[in-house]
């Protein structure tokens, strides 16, 4: 069940706490902010904490651009996540490709692997199409598109599995490491 990567993992120990709290803010590129907004409040819950245009936002290094984006704030207060909602003032964006450099998907987790349970009976009662559970990593996801096409998951992580990968990943790169310096001597 290894891991294949590119770079070593390291043990950084507590001498590398970055502060990382769980919660996260994201900004989406949409077509239709009051379409989206109904979704997202709809489908997860998210509640609208305020609007703003592209003046009153740094975007690429520079404020106050004309040809800039509409914005919808919204903030989902038990899981602590701010969705930005984005709309080109300049007219609709192309069509969302997960094919295309940018976001591949984005995914919220869940406590427990029963609330996925749950998360496919709402999906199935609000008439949205999804995969299903499915296994991936060292957890289980379901799978669904937003109206814009962007793919969202919901995640549940097992955590006694990821340790466990993790330590075989370890495991498997000190073992590969030592066999390169044991041909190396030879």
């Amino acid at each position: 069940m290894g891991i294949d990567h590119d770079f070593p993992i390291q043990a950084t120990g507590a001498s590398m706490d970055l502060g990382l709290d769980g919660k996260t803010h994201f900004t989406l590129i949409v077509s239709d902010l009051d379409k989206s907004q109904t979704w997202y409040k709809s489908v997860f819950g998210f509640q609208q904490f305020r609007s703003v245009t592209a003046p009153d936002i740094c975007i690429d290094g520079e404020a106050g651009n004309e040809d800039g984006f509409d914005f919808r704030i919204l903030f989902h207060l038990q899981a602590g996540v701010f969705l930005g909602l984005a709309c080109p003032r300049q007219g609709a964006p192309a069509a969302f490709s997960s094919m295309n450099c940018g976001m591949q998907h984005f995914g919220l987790h869940v406590r427990t692997r029963k609330h996925l349970d749950d998360w496919i009976l709402r999906l199935d009662d609000m008439g949205i199409s999804h995969s299903g559970i499915c296994e991936e990593g060292p957890g289980e996801l379901v799978r669904f598109l937003d109206p814009d096409k962007i793919p969202v998951e919901v995640y549940w992580a097992n955590l006694e599995l990821g340790k466990a990968m993790f330590v075989e990943t370890a495991r498997d790169g000190a073992q590969a490491s030592a066999a390169r310096r044991k041909a190396t001597r030879a």
